[in-house]
């Protein structure tokens, strides 16, 4: 859906699918309709690695916050632990340094790619006799000691983290990103989405594309009015 609040590009699934690997598909919809597509604003379905190269690549702006997913254990929490910049470790709340750091590669799966991580292993023999044992290790039969994970966003997440705090995308957000649920709201309660009268996906598809065209036809002729308002 273009600022205008006209709609210029439909996809139809079923419920399990992830909206985020539609974009590519609705932005091509969109300039075969002859919208000239610079930015996307979208909830965080649509921030995946894929998606920003994507954009990266067609010179488009992502205005999308990174899946929470993604982003948790990219630092060290505020548990206690810190990271000591001159021994390149971690320090538990008790003191101690890590004894060994690991680093574990990213891997893809069929739910999605997991992020690299460092893990950080403390002393077994000094975790066990630590007066935190509880709270870092829990039921820990092994009695090994403490194993911390801090995940390593790739390049393409942190620029998009990194520009997420710009006063720019905090602003566009806010000021267009309620648009989009404003017409589903729309769609569903003034025109019957929310309720499917045929059965079959297919026959969701024709009824979601009939709704959007009637829809898509009363905001021109709003705006048609609107224009010949201001002459």
């Amino acid at each position: 859906m273009i600022k205008e609040r006209i709609v210029t590009g439909l996809e139809i699934t079923s419920g399990e699918a992830p909206d985020g690997k539609y974009l590519k598909s609705l932005i091509e919809q969109s300039e075969k309709a002859g919208i000239e597509v610079k930015e996307v604003i979208g909830d965080t379905a649509y921030s995946g690695k894929e998606n920003l190269e994507y954009g990266k690549e067609k010179g488009i702006q992502i205005v999308s916050r990174i899946n929470p997913i993604i982003t948790k254990g990219s630092k060290p929490k505020e548990d206690g632990f810190e990271y000591i910049k001159d021994a390149d470790t971690l320090r538990c709340p008790m003191g101690y340094l890590a004894r060994t750091k690991t680093f574990v590669k990213g891997k893809t799966y069929k739910d999605g790619y997991r992020n690299a991580k460092e893990v950080y292993s403390f002393e077994a023999e000094k975790c066990n006799k630590c007066t935190r044992r509880k709270e870092c290790l829990g039921r820990n039969k092994e009695k090994r000691g403490k194993r911390y994970s801090i995940k390593i966003l790739r390049e393409v997440h942190r620029k998009q983290q990194e520009f997420e705090k710009t006063e720019y995308f905090q602003k566009t957000l806010k000021a267009e990103r309620y648009k989009i649920e404003a017409k589903n709201a729309e769609t569903k309660r003034a025109h019957g989405l929310e309720k499917a009268k045929f059965t079959s996906l297919f026959g969701m598809r024709i009824q979601s594309f009939l709704t959007h065209i009637v829809v898509n036809i009363k905001r021109i002729i709003k705006l048609m009015d609107d224009k010949m308002a201001e002459v």
